[in-house]
């Protein structure tokens, strides 16, 4: 036995840098002193955030010390060796020198195009591969706008399998290739409007795990900057169509309209021209300025016109004093009857006008879009209610400790395309209380003899190639249960996943979980087992 022990590795990062640990333990009865790590790494295809060189000091027999660097890619990184030298003084004061044996590292933002598969294929694949996942949170768009991007996104790199709507959301299922490679990768993304928020998560899958990280770090990046793009234009904004605004003998502003659209002619005549900024919030006190000032223009051009009729009204006046003073006369003379009222004026005139269209430019307010943080493997609630599409989304009764339905899709179409005789069918998500996702499946079938059947052939799919027995039978509450236990990748450690299943007459009841625990799966099943939903 050597007289330390050496052990390397590495992990992807979510931002694509590398992080890579090498791990010294003491074999011997005696402490080890001086005890140094010196990377050796090519600097043409990484930056080392940090020295080459670790002091990891003494160290005691049987006891482990982790000397870690921060490695950040300068492109796309496969099959690079990195080494180290370790030295390092014994119990004598002897000097040893020690070569680590070369760690191969992977970092790969795989070349994609378009892999032309079935939906059955990509639940195949989805299952066999390794995965990793990321979610993301914005504000300010809506589901139609993210399903948008994710498509333009994804264009001539992945192809479209499979599109369909559930409550207030999107599920895509995306595939392609890497060129050259041909390994496959696979992209689940699920997008739903939470409380305001609309959530994003993202699951990808591939046979490759070197390129995986690089794939859906890709994704998420192009995502994040589509998003922030139109959140920019949307700030700048544009002025409405056909919009004329006359200004004349004022002080004007040189404006930025923001948040509204289309084309304006703006006209200036004898004015001082200034350079500012109007936001939509103020689209109010523009207006009401603009009302003033037409009121003013108005009662000024009122008072011109009563002027101008002023010496037409004193002449009209003094022809009728004259006739007046005739009338008076002859009516002494020759009737003798005294004229007690020779008539009446008229009063002054009103001029009343039509009042003055107001040309003011309306502006919208300016909407403020926030981009949220990215985070890790997010909980996309689907319904904060429980809703009653048909008989068989109906909530399961008495649901164990600690267990949350998030909600139901009615007519779950992932058996339908597979199996002729279902005539109904639903899946309800749940949360255990660790937080990882149940599934139910409810199948009705037109024939309790259809619906075991469907038993025999399911477990015919999920059977592996080699033949290995993953199927075993349990009682629960009197009822034949099969259960399933296969596996998979998750994080480059193989975890097993669990699923119960069994027919009540024409019904067929699937219960599966994320979890690496049997028991939270086992526990719904029970639940449904014990106090059937139908």
């Amino acid at each position: 036995m050597p007289d330390i022990d050496i052990k390397r590795g590495y992990e992807v990062l979510p931002d694509n840098n590398v992080r890579f640990g090498i791990r010294i333990t003491n074999n011997t009865d005696d402490a080890i002193s001086d005890v140094e790590i010196i990377l050796d790494y090519t600097e043409s295809l990484f930056d080392l955030e940090g020295g080459k060189v670790q002091k990891l000091g003494n160290i005691p027999p049987t006891i482990p010390r982790t000397a870690k660097y921060l490695l950040k890619p300068l492109g796309c990184v496969h099959k690079e060796n990195i080494e180290a030298t370790i030295l390092y003084r014994d119990h004598k004061w002897e000097k040893h020198v020690v070569t680590m044996r070369p760690k191969e590292v992977h970092c790969v933002c795989p070349f994609l195009k378009e892999k032309t598969i079935t939906q059955n294929e990509f639940y195949d694949l989805s299952n066999a591969g390794h995965s990793v996942e990321a979610g993301l949170n914005f504000q300010g768009v809506n589901v139609e706008q993210l399903t948008s991007f994710m498509t333009q996104i994804c264009r001539n790199r992945l192809y479209k399998v499979d599109e369909y709507s559930i409550e207030g959301g999107k599920i895509l299922y995306l595939a392609g290739e890497s060129i050259g490679e041909k390994a496959y990768y696979l992209l689940t993304a699920f997008i739903k409007e939470n409380e305001g928020l609309m959530q994003v998560m993202l699951r990808a899958v591939s046979d490759k795990p070197h390129g995986l990280n690089g794939f859906l770090n890709e994704i998420v990046d192009n995502l994040r900057h589509v998003v922030s793009t139109v959140q920019s234009a949307r700030e700048i904004g544009v002025i409405k169509k056909e919009q004329v605004i006359n200004i004349i003998d004022s002080v004007v502003q040189r404006t930025t309209f923001a948040g509204v659209e289309g084309s304006t002619s703006v006209n200036i005549k004898d004015s001082v021209v200034q350079r500012t900024e109007i936001k939509g919030d103020e689209k109010k006190k523009i207006s009401e300025e603009e009302r003033l000032r037409k009121e003013r223009e108005k009662q000024g051009r009122i008072a011109r016109e009563r002027e101008e009729l002023n010496p037409q009204k004193k002449k009209d006046g003094f022809s009728f004093k004259k006739f007046f003073a005739v009338a008076l006369v002859l009516g002494v003379l020759l009737l003798g009857y005294w004229v007690l009222e020779p008539g009446a004026t008229d009063g002054p005139e009103t001029l009343e006008s039509s009042p003055l269209p107001t040309l003011a430019p309306t502006v919208s307010p300016t909407p403020t879009i926030t981009p949220a943080v990215i985070r890790a493997q997010p909980t996309v609630s689907i319904s904060s209610e429980t809703a009653i599409y048909s008989i068989i989304a109906q909530p399961v009764k008495n649901l164990p400790n600690g267990y949350e339905l998030l909600g139901t899709y009615p007519d779950f179409s992932e058996y339908d395309s597979n199996y002729e005789n279902i005539i109904n069918s639903s899946e309800g998500i749940y949360k255990d209380q660790n937080y990882k996702d149940v599934y139910l499946d409810v199948l009705e079938f037109d024939t309790e003899s259809n619906a075991i059947n469907f038993i025999e052939e399911y477990k015919s799919r999920n059977k592996p190639v080699t033949n290995e027995d993953i199927f075993s039978t349990i009682t629960i509450n009197g009822q034949s249960v099969t259960r399933m236990e296969t596996y998979t990748i998750s994080k480059g450690t193989q975890e097993p996943r669990y699923s119960f299943f069994w027919n009540d007459n024409n019904y067929v009841y699937i219960v599966k979980s994320n979890s690496n625990l049997e028991n939270s799966a086992l526990d719904l099943a029970t639940a449904v087992a014990t106090s059937p939903i139908l």
